[in-house]
């Protein structure tokens, strides 16, 4: 009886295995993200993700100088930046740079906010959260 009962088991897991479209994409804890001049990225600065355009490379120390944008509020459920004036430039550890990312958006009338492609952000949160 007991046999008979595995079997069933193993026969309703193979039944129910997931079809790769089915099986969410997989993103390792730790990536080597190496940006390039002009590249777009994610990055985590004092425990907080923010968007930002790669300036300059320095890959002997491990690091590029990002110019960040700033996360604005609105009254939608998207996720607009801006980019703050005066610039927000910093040097980031490649360790602290989640992702690349393709170039943010205008929106609206002015081209003054932008948002992110809804893949883009989907993965920036999926990264974040494993870190």
């Amino acid at each position: 009886m007991a046999r008979k009962v595995a079997e069933l088991i193993d026969d309703v897991n193979h039944e129910m295995e997931p079809t790769p479209a089915a099986i969410p994409m997989a993103v390792p804890a730790e990536l080597d993200v190496v940006p390039e001049k002009g590249d777009f990225v994610a990055a985590v600065y004092e425990g907080v993700w923010y968007v930002g355009k790669v300036l300059k490379v320095d890959e002997s120390d491990g690091d590029a100088k990002i110019s960040f944008m700033k996360k604005t509020r609105g009254s939608t459920s998207v996720e607009k930046f801006k980019w703050p004036q005066p610039q927000d430039k910093i040097w980031i550890k490649f360790n602290q740079i989640l992702c690349n990312v393709n170039e943010p958006e205008p929106i609206g009338k002015s081209g003054r906010e932008f948002k992110l492609g809804e893949d883009d952000h989907e993965l920036i949160c999926q990264i974040f959260q494993m870190k």
